[in-house]
């Protein structure tokens, strides 16, 4: 487990330590690629990059946050829904916990099943895509709009 950056007074290492048994916590030390990487399942739960970098990534991955608080516009609900389709998004944590259960003992099943892929490649092309040579792609790109 590894908590937001701004613990806000809140103790969320000390006050779960004793009640989590044998969970790890990742005081902010660790690489997070190399921690998600190294995750049977990556979970979300706020929007923020970290998401979209284990779902390019294909590493399987469950996010859930009450839409009250993290607000989505009305082009990115859509492919939210998609994702909800497919139970990689929730809007509850219980919704959330429920399919981890379901999903528990085959989650590389249900992650490389063709309907998740479909949904995840979809979404990732929306809003991470990361072409072949991105270097040279930007570059590219800059030399075109000088030379209009």
């Amino acid at each position: 487990v590894r908590f937001y950056v701004h613990d806000y007074g809140w103790d969320q290492v000390d006050r779960l330590r004793d009640e989590a048994l044998g969970v790890e916590f990742d005081e902010r030390h660790g690489n997070i690629r190399s921690l998600i990487n190294g995750s049977r399942l990556y979970i979300s739960t706020y929007n923020a990059t970290t998401y979209l970098e284990s779902m390019t990534w294909n590493v399987p991955t469950i996010i859930f946050w009450c839409p009250e608080y993290w607000e989505l516009n009305e082009e990115a609900k859509s492919y939210f829904n998609l994702l909800k389709s497919v139970g990689i998004f929730h809007e509850t944590p219980e919704s959330a916990a429920h399919m981890i259960i379901d999903i528990w003992d085959d989650v590389d099943g249900w992650w490389l099943s063709e309907k998740v892929q479909k949904a995840r490649k979809r979404f990732i092309n929306q809003y991470a895509r990361m072409p072949e040579k991105p270097l040279t792609k930007l570059r590219n790109s800059f030399k075109d709009t000088v030379n209009r």
